[in-house]
């Protein structure tokens, strides 16, 4: 059985995710008006792992070890690729006198709002798995003795 805890940080990862997803169209916009051409990659990759952390949040049964290493991994990704993003956007701007701020503004809060949500889900999913993991051991041993 999910825990609440659990159950709040998963939906709130899938509605960040398809956000991301369907404002798109609002990092499109602020990668074009940039210089580097590797942004779209890392944005790409960004929403990416962001649906497929969506699929794997909704096909876990129990969260078992195995759950829990692949729904950290695939939001370390994320996670990362967004950073990293956010990076190249931040150097893009400093380099270049003609990129406003303004243009990309919306596109840079909206990924550190997806980081901040992706960190606290993972760190809701790995303390509700290691909870789960111990009441299992627990009840392992009561079982066997």
């Amino acid at each position: 059985m999910q825990r609440v805890s659990f159950k709040i940080a998963k939906w709130l990862i899938i509605f960040v995710s398809l956000l991301e997803l369907a404002l798109s169209k609002i990092h499109i916009k602020a990668i074009t008006a940039m210089f580097n051409v590797t942004l779209g990659f890392y944005l790409f990759l960004f929403i990416l792992f962001g649906l497929l952390l969506i699929f794997l949040l909704t096909s876990i049964k129990n969260l078992g070890i195995n759950s829990i290493f692949k729904i950290t991994l695939t939001g370390l990704i994320s996670i990362g690729s967004a950073a990293y993003c956010i990076y190249l956007m931040w150097m893009d701007y400093k380099s270049h006198n003609n990129i406003a701020l303004s243009d990309f503004r919306f596109s840079l809060i909206l990924l550190i709002i997806a980081i901040a949500v992706y960190v606290l889900g993972i760190l809701f999913v790995i303390g509700n798995g290691l909870i789960e993991h111990k009441g299992a051991k627990k009840i392992e041993k009561k079982v066997s003795y």
